[in-house]
């Protein structure tokens, strides 16, 4: 029972160092010891803190072609904890991902997907859509390098959204 125990709590033990060194050197890792990939690839700090940001957020577009501010949705996290931790990059892959196959099969399928919903209500569930002058509402989401919005910016996707 104890001999069982043990060996159990070894097996544990070699897994999770195993998963903190195929942090350092993910391609040699895998080439020379896990080439099923049975070993997570997860990530206890931010490798490039505050380089890449992933940033969902909409604006109004009215009725005259103007449109207003880009107003943040996930903007949840503050600043200084990117620095440890990147938590929304699990979410950046699931949406980015699910558009991709999405646009692929179908391109109407995502428009119908639980995520897109999601924030279509979100949006559309703000004070200020009650404005009748708000024709639709355009989400985007855009890569930030850095605390501050400069020219390596980038526009990801975006997408409009009329009043349901």
């Amino acid at each position: 029972m104890i001999l069982g125990y043990s060996v159990v709590v070894l097996i544990c033990i070699f897994w999770i160092i195993c998963t903190i060194l195929k942090q350092i050197n993910k391609d040699r890792f895998k080439r020379d010891i896990d080439p099923f990939a049975l070993i997570p690839i997860w990530t206890l700090f931010s490798p490039r803190p505050m380089k890449n940001n992933y940033l969902l957020g909409y604006r109004n577009l009215y009725g005259d072609n103007s449109a207003s501010e880009i107003i943040l949705i996930n903007n949840f996290t503050p600043k200084w904890f990117y620095t440890f931790w990147y938590g929304q990059r699990r979410d950046i892959k699931f949406i980015l991902g699910l558009r991709k196959q999405m646009l692929r099969s179908n391109p109407n399928l995502f428009s119908y997907s639980p995520s897109l919903l999601l924030i279509r209500n979100h949006i559309w569930s703000e004070n200020e859509a009650i404005n009748k002058e708000i024709v639709m509402k355009q989400i985007i989401y855009f890569r930030r390098s850095g605390w501050t919005l400069n020219k390596r910016d980038k526009i990801i996707f975006t997408m409009n959204i009329k009043r349901q």
